[in-house]
């Protein structure tokens, strides 16, 4: 229902903020290294590929259009959390789950031997 309320570029903000203000309390309480982890490619995901959006063998493009939308927020949200949090050893890390999913996903046979069941 959230979709009636907001763009996807909205909705992205909304936990962006959330997650900022968490990561400064839990910086508060002493924490210095971090790892924000992308969100990966929901389009690909079982429930998403079920609905019959997505041509078989391909992944609900607009769902992982979305995710991205949250994503590159997220990432500049580490590059400023690291300009804003420089002393006592600091450490904020984007980890581009994203990315590595997609490319394991399009990549399958240099990963090892592929078998199809």
């Amino acid at each position: 229902s959230t979709s009636f309320n907001y763009n996807p570029k909205d909705y992205a903000d909304l936990p962006i903020k959330s997650y900022t203000e968490q990561l400064s309390v839990l910086h508060g309480l002493g924490l210095r290294k971090f790892l924000l982890a992308a969100v990966g490619p929901l389009g690909c995901i079982p429930n998403q590929l079920a609905t019959g959006v997505a041509p078989p063998g391909k992944c609900v493009s607009f769902v992982n259009d979305m995710v991205e939308i949250f994503n590159m927020p997220l990432k500049s949200t580490v590059d400023q959390l690291n300009k804003e949090h420089t002393q006592n050893g600091t450490v904020f890390v984007y980890g581009n789950t994203y990315k590595a999913f997609f490319d394991l996903l399009n990549n399958l046979t240099s990963y090892g031997k592929y078998i199809d069941i």
